[in-house]
């Protein structure tokens, strides 16, 4: 069975227009690669995808000629997160729910800087997730008595859930759940930003289990809103709500014990990387 993964690493250089091409690189034991290049945007941000099982060492993979890029100007950048750096070689670090909330939602504003120089990097996504715990308040409206209505608080604004979880002890239900934020425009109106729609039942002597919805967007406040209809039913009782991200990893390598440190929080980054592409087809 051929196994396909893609890496894309993008380098510390200037990028000068050109055409794109696409070469056939041979690599030992019958690895296939195909490799593109695109000169388009300062920096290094590396999107990097191994469906190849947990065993998977993607430190192990990073370019090892590229120690070093570009020097830094980091006064634009907003927020600094110091990185240990205990003794050379691959280093992994997962980015926190601050880091993934204050960056950009595509990471283009991450930089790994050493001595005034940006160091290359991987960006793993990973497939596990990571979970916040979201503070629960009732948030009914006495104009609408029927509709049971939860306030939930994140820790702080835009970490990027991708889904929520709760339990209730009610033992017979189904009923249509709305989940939503309160947004500002603009012109400084509010309106409700639609995050998801999930129609969650029990019936008795079902086995107890999480109610999960999965997002349609990333929240951008730090206050969600879950809200059902009753009808002439009791109630619904929610409780012990959570969210979860995906694992988010930057892999670098260090030469040296050294002061390191994670920039991140600057909307006007617009880097012009270079991207190599790599298409790898294992034999079987």
């Amino acid at each position: 069975m051929r196994s396909l993964f893609a890496l894309i690493v993008l380098l510390l250089v200037p990028a000068a227009a050109e055409a794109i091409t696409v070469k056939t690189v041979d690599g030992p034991q019958g690895v296939e690669t195909w490799l593109s290049e695109e000169h388009s945007f300062p920096m290094i941000a590396v999107n990097v995808s191994f469906p190849a099982g947990s065993a998977y060492d993607a430190a192990a993979n990073l370019p090892q000629g590229f120690a070093t890029g570009a020097k830094i100007d980091i006064t634009p950048w907003k927020f600094r997160k110091p990185v240990q750096v205990t003794k050379a070689g691959a280093q992994q670090l997962e980015l926190d729910p601050d880091v993934l909330a204050r960056a950009m939602p595509d990471l283009r504003d991450l930089r790994v800087v050493s001595e005034e120089v940006q160091l290359p990097y991987l960006i793993e996504r990973t497939s596990i997730n990571r979970t916040v715990t979201l503070t629960a308040g009732s948030a009914n409206d006495s104009e609408r008595p029927n509709v049971s209505r939860w306030q939930l608080k994140l820790p702080q604004a835009a970490i990027p859930i991708t889904r929520i979880t709760c339990a209730t002890d009610s033992s017979l239900f189904e009923r249509t759940f709305r989940i939503w934020e309160e947004l500002t425009d603009e012109r400084g109106d509010k309106y409700a930003g639609e995050l998801a729609q999930a129609t969650w039942r029990r019936v008795p002597n079902q086995p107890a289990g999480q109610l999960a919805a999965a997002l349609e967007r990333t929240p951008r406040s730090d206050t969600i809103l879950i809200e059902t209809d009753n009808g002439d039913n009791p109630p619904i009782e929610l409780h012990d709500f959570r969210g979860y991200y995906p694992a988010t990893r930057v892999i670098f390598t260090s030469a040296k014990s050294q002061p390191t440190a994670l920039y991140y929080g600057n909307d006007e980054a617009a880097p012009r990387p270079v991207y190599v592409n790599f298409w790898t087809r294992f034999p079987s």
